[in-house]
C-alpha cells in the first residue's frame, strides 16, 4: 500500500503545470459564433484583458457579455494595449453597462464591438475616449457611453467614444450621453475621423450626441457634436442635442472642424478623401468668437471637396 502511494504522488509531480495566462478561463462557450465565450464577471474580463495584450488577437472569435460589471480596481488596464497587439474579434455587449475606470478598449482593428454601454468619468485625465481610443477598419454598432470626461493639457483631446476611428471603419447607431471637456479638440462620437484615398471609406451614421461639448484652449480649439476634427469620409442621418462651445477657432453641431490634414504636394502620406455630410441635424446651441456653424464649424480644404446634403 505505501509502495502505491509513494508511485501515484511521484506521477503527480510529474505532471505539467498549467499556466492560467496561456489558457484564459471564461464563463462559458467556445468562442463561435454559435457558442461565444461568455463574460459573466470581473475576472472573465480581465482574462480577455490579459491574453489580448499578451499577443492574442482574436481574429474571428466571438464574445457574449451576459451581465453588467463595475471595476473600479485603478490597475485595469483596456483591452488590446498597442497597434501590434490590437483586439480583432467580435464582443457583443449583450445590452450590458460596463462602468470603468478607463477605456474598455485601446486598440480594436478588422473587429467588432455592438450592443454595450461604458460609462466612465474622469477629470484632467489622459483617456480620450470612453469606450475605445483607435477603431482601425472595424464595426462599432448601437454602442453608448455615459458619464463625463475631462483631459489634461497633456492629453489635449476628447472623444465620447472613440479617439479616432480610421480607414474604412463603420460607426452605426452609436451615442455619446456624456458631458466632454477638450483642452484642444473634443467630439461627442470621436475627436478625430479620417479617410484617406485608396482606402475603404471611413463611415459614421445614425448616431446621436446628447452630452454638452466644450474646449478650453484659448488659442487653438475645435468642437463638434460628431467630430472634433474631420479628415475625410462620411457623415450621415446624425443628430446632435447637445451644446457645443469652443473658446476660439470653431464649433460645429456635426463636425467643429473639416480639412485635408496637414497635406502638401511633396508629402508621403496620401490626402484625405471627400468629405460628405447626409442628412444630419443639429438642435443644439453652437457657440465660438470666430467660426461656429450647425454643421460644420470650419472648413479648410485645398486638396478635397465637401459636400453638404
Amino acid at each position: 500500500m505505501k509502495t502505491r502511494f509513494f508511485t501515484l504522488w511521484v506521477t503527480l509531480l510529474c505532471l505539467p503545470m498549467i499556466s492560467w495566462g496561456q489558457s484564459p478561463t471564461y464563463g462559458g462557450g467556445n468562442g463561435t459564433e454559435a457558442t461565444p465565450y461568455q463574460i459573466s464577471t470581473a475576472e472573465h474580463l480581465k482574462a480577455l484583458v490579459e491574453a489580448v495584450n499578451g499577443g492574442e488577437s482574436y481574429d474571428n472569435v466571438y464574445f457574449q457579455l451576459t451581465a453588467s460589471l463595475t471595476i473600479t480596481d485603478n490597475s485595469w488596464k483596456p483591452i488590446g494595449d498597442d497597434d501590434e497587439n490590437p483586439f480583432s474579434g467580435t464582443f457583443d455587449g449583450g445590452g450590458n453597462t460596463l462602468t470603468l475606470p478607463e477605456s474598455l478598449f485601446d486598440y480594436v482593428t478588422n473587429g467588432k464591438v455592438s450592443n454595450l454601454t461604458v460609462s466612465i468619468t474622469a477629470t484632467n485625465t489622459n483617456i480620450n475616449g470612453i469606450v475605445a481610443a483607435y477603431v482601425n477598419n472595424s464595426v462599432i454598432e448601437n454602442v453608448t457611453s455615459e458619464g463625463s470626461l475631462s483631459s489634461g493639457r497633456t492629453s489635449n483631446q476628447a472623444g465620447g467614444l472613440f479617439y479616432m476611428v480610421k480607414n474604412g471603419s463603420q460607426i452605426l447607431n452609436c451615442t455619446n450621453n456624456a458631458t466632454l471637456s477638450g483642452y484642444n479638440i473634443a467630439g461627442g462620437i470621436a475627436w478625430c475621423m479620417d479617410s484617406r484615398e485608396g482606402e475603404t471609406t471611413t463611415l459614421i451614421d445614425g448616431c446621436t450626441n446628447n452630452g454638452d461639448i466644450t474646449t478650453s484652449n484659448s488659442w487653438n480649439g475645435w468642437a463638434g457634436g460628431i467630430i472634433g476634427s474631420m479628415y475625410g469620409g462620411t457623415i450621415s442621418n446624425c443628430t446632435n442635442n447637445g451644446n457645443i462651445s469652443s473658446v476660439v477657432q470653431a464649433a460645429g453641431g456635426v463636425v467643429g472642424c473639416a480639412f485635408d490634414y496637414n497635406f502638401t504636394e511633396s508629402s508621403s502620406e496620401p490626402p484625405a478623401q471627400d468629405m460628405l455630410f447626409i442628412n444630419n441635424t443639429n438642435t443644439g446651441e453652437v457657440d465660438c468668437v470666430q467660426a461656429a456653424g450647425g454643421i460644420i464649424g470650419l472648413a479648410d480644404s485645398n486638396w478635397n471637396d465637401i459636400y453638404v446634403i
